[in-house]
């Protein structure tokens, strides 16, 4: 039997309701539902993990949950690297306290488009104050997420928003983690007792391999097999208009990063000020070298411990 449009809506209340972290949802709804939706979260959705973004051509309604912290705290690393090293070049080349202070970085304000009609927030995204109004660089995460719902997620941007570049940075875990049913049922002792107990032993695991994070009989961040940077930019002579360039962090559980160059996909200072800004193309085409091997993987190896024990704490009753 097909899915009603009251149905459908009654899956998306849940879904914000359920306030799972790393979690996305593409349904099909008017605008109708969407408005009332919008209206009946709009006083609480700050203290739910989760923005709306719709589809105004489509009637397509994505609810995305905030990220844990291993997707953001990746975003955000790989966004201030490349800002602050963006902004060393540009005042090593003789550029303008104001060219250089142009560059700003911001978290994830809702841009709109209207060719197509779309509403999209990016994780972080940086900007130049003298074109503020279309992001220069976005960055997108996803946690097991398909490649190709990343990919539509980069085409609306370059396309839709006509933003310069995208950087997908992608993270899959074995299983996706489900909050504990039934709860685990402590006193606030035992609580922090467990908690004190498990960063201890997850802090003794190896940077170099990203295996599950266990304890007491649960997995708490299951094996990261993959971790991936993605630069997509236009491209014309493309079939889809469209070009990338992957490098890969983690495969098959394992740090494979010592092969990922600090400049990743040829990104370069064009990429992060407007010709009206820096004209001279000698300067515009210099390579930004921002990728940090260590801060990086070390980032995502703490934030996996982290992020596992946000979930220990959100398996618990206190009694």
């Amino acid at each position: 039997m097909p899915e009603t449009e009251k149905h459908r809506l009654q899956r998306a209340r849940e879904f914000i309701l359920r306030c799972e972290t790393n979690r996305e949802l593409q349904i099909n709804i008017s605008y109708t539902s969407y408005k009332k939706l919008r209206k009946e979260f709009i006083e609480i959705l700050f203290h739910y993990p989760c923005h709306l973004n719709y589809d105004y051509d489509n009637g397509i309604l994505t609810i995305v949950n905030f990220r844990g912290r291993v997707c953001s705290f990746a975003c955000d690393i790989l966004t201030d690297l490349a800002l602050n090293r963006a902004k060393t070049i540009l005042a090593s080349e003789g550029l303008p306290d104001e060219i250089v202070g142009s560059l700003q970085s911001l978290g994830n304000p809702t841009i709109h488009s209207l060719e197509p009609n779309i509403d999209l927030r990016p994780d972080r995204s940086i900007f130049s104050s003298t074109d503020p109004l279309v992001p220069r660089i976005v960055f997108i995460g996803g946690v097991s997420l398909e490649y190709p719902y990343l990919w539509e997620k980069a085409r609306k941007w370059l396309t839709g928003i006509r933003c310069k570049t995208v950087l997908l940075v992608s993270f899959k875990e074995k299983n996706e983690f489900s909050t504990l049913s039934p709860p685990l049922h402590l006193t606030v002792a035992e609580r922090e007792d467990l908690y004190d107990k498990m960063n201890n032993a997850f802090v003794s695991t190896s940077k170099d391999r990203f295996e599950a994070l266990a304890f007491g009989g649960n997995i708490w961040y299951d094996q990261l097999q993959e971790v991936f940077v993605e630069l997509v930019r236009r491209n014309s002579s493309e079939p889809d208009g469209l070009e990338s360039s992957r490098e890969y962090l983690v495969r098959d559980g394992v740090d494979v990063s010592e092969s990922v160059p600090r400049v990743i996909g040829g990104l370069r200072i064009g990429d992060f000020v407007p010709k009206i800004s820096v004209r001279s193309l000698a300067i515009r085409v210099i390579p930004v070298d921002f990728f940090d091997r260590e801060l990086v993987m070390d980032t995502i190896w703490g934030a996996r411990i982290g992020e596992a024990l946000d979930r220990f704490l959100a398996s618990v009753v206190t009694v």
